[in-house]
This record gives structure tokens, C-alpha cells and sequence, in this order.
């Protein structure tokens, strides 16, 4: 996800805080080396350039990352939430179509008429 992206759904209030995503975060594992998983995290601070969030399974640590490693936010796949909200990847609006179905009634008597 894009930083542009990402500030749109905390205008729109989809990220906020207590929302429940799924990011790629670094963690130490049984050595001391850092390693990069994908974890389910509770937001707990969103600020300009990174979230900040905990794990309901860990107590008392927390992450933290860049926007761009979240991978699904409370479930779904970020593309599913844009697309939900009329927004395209890079955050901005989806042109919308018109609805489609018949004519209204009153359109068609006049075609019928002529």
C-alpha cells in the first residue's frame, strides 16, 4: 500500500486506531537476528509516516513499519478495500459509471410517441 493511499483511508476512517491488520513487520526470532514476518497486529498510533501497533498475542511490545507493509486490513486484501471505497491503488478517486437498467418510464413514452 502507498502512502498516499493509506492517507486516505485514515481520512475516510478505515485505519484508525484498534483496526485489526495483517503487516510485514521485523522481529527477533530464537537467535538474535532480525527476521521479516507477516504478523496480525491491533493499530494503536497512526502517525505521518509509519504505524505503530501491538500483537494481541504478545504483551508489551510493539511495532513498528512504514505503511507500505500492510498487507490486508481487518481481513481483506488492501485492493478489496480501495475498490470498496471507490479508490484506486495509488489513492485516488474511481471515475464512476452510470447505473445500468432501463429507460424510466416517462423516456419511453415520449420515444414511443415520435
Amino acid at each position: 500500500m502507498n502512502y498516499k493511499l493509506s492517507r486516505r483511508f485514515v481520512e475516510k476512517g478505515v485505519l484508525n486506531k484498534g483496526t485489526f491488520i495483517t503487516a510485514s513487520v521485523k522481529t527477533k526470532g530464537i537467535g538474535i537476528e532480525l527476521t521479516v514476518v507477516d504478523k496480525d497486529l491491533i493499530v494503536t498510533e497512526l502517525q505521518e509516516t509509519q504505524c505503530i501497533a501491538i500483537s494481541p498475542n504478545e504483551i508489551g511490545y510493539q511495532y513498528s513499519f512504514p505503511y507500505k507493509n500492510i498487507k490486508r486490513i481487518e481481513g481483506m486484501d488492501v485492493a478489496r478495500v480501495a475498490s470498496s471505497y471507490s479508490l484506486n491503488l495509488d489513492g485516488s478517486n474511481k471515475k464512476t459509471k452510470g447505473k445500468p437498467g432501463r429507460k424510466p418510464k416517462n423516456h419511453q413514452e415520449i420515444s414511443e410517441r415520435i
